[in-house]
């Protein structure tokens, strides 16, 4: 029976200067990869997925692409798939300018790491 690999990665959203007076968005919907089984438990070599987004005025995800991600080579390929699904069913409180929703560019992360 094989050793169980580490536990799969988790989504994290950030957001640098975002500019004089605007409020950041505040995620309200985190939805979580859904991994099927075959990925579950597998040990692969630690590698970023970097994704940029643009969270719009009614707080939708727009825009998904990849800044970074690993060649879509097995498992990869699927990791990849499972973080995009997953991120364009987020949602969030948008983010704000002097009482006024606005749309905002966000950078989102995972690293697979082995542990």
């Amino acid at each position: 029976m094989p050793t169980p690999g580490p536990p799969l990665p988790a989504l994290t959203a950030v957001f640098e200067y975002l500019g004089p007076d605007i409020t950041p968005p505040r995620l309200v919907n985190n939805i979580q990869p859904q991994f099927p089984e075959d990925l579950r438990g597998i040990n692969v070599t630690p590698r970023p997925f970097i994704y940029t987004i643009v969270v719009d005025q009614e707080g939708n995800v727009r825009n998904l692409k990849p800044t970074r991600v690993p060649a879509p080579t097995p498992p990869y390929d699927a990791l990849d798939r499972c973080f995009r699904e997953a991120i364009l069913q987020w949602r969030y409180r948008p983010a704000e300018k002097a009482g006024r929703p606005v749309a905002v560019q966000l950078t989102v992360s995972a690293n697979v790491e082995v542990r």
